[in-house]
């Protein structure tokens, strides 16, 4: 059998980190480059959820998801913000907050 092409997930580059909701594996999150994206659909659609991240200031490290919930996804940063290290979305990304 023939297996389904996967959508396209945001931003350029290589994709760096692609975690799969173990709560919900429709649900899968993709760090690209320095952007940040999420499919609900199994990855046949993704949706740019960078949104405030401070991907301009800060370099994009890591993403990882909850075991029980999957619209609970933290962000780690690098660089030259010492403020802007982990962010938390508890809304699948929508809002992220430090």
């Amino acid at each position: 059998a023939a297996g389904t092409a996967l959508g396209t997930p945001v931003g350029s580059g290589g994709i760096r980190r692609f975690v799969i909701a173990p709560s919900n594996p429709q649900v899968i999150y993709v760090l690209k480059g320095t952007s940040f994206s999420k499919s609900t659909d199994g990855g046949t659609s993704f949706a740019d959820i960078t949104g405030t991240l401070p991907v301009g200031s800060a370099y994009p490290t890591n993403l990882d998801v909850s075991n029980t919930d999957a619209n609970k996804v933290w962000v780690t940063f690098s660089g030259y913000d010492a403020t802007a290290k982990v962010y938390k979305s508890v809304d699948g990304g929508s809002n992220w907050i430090m």
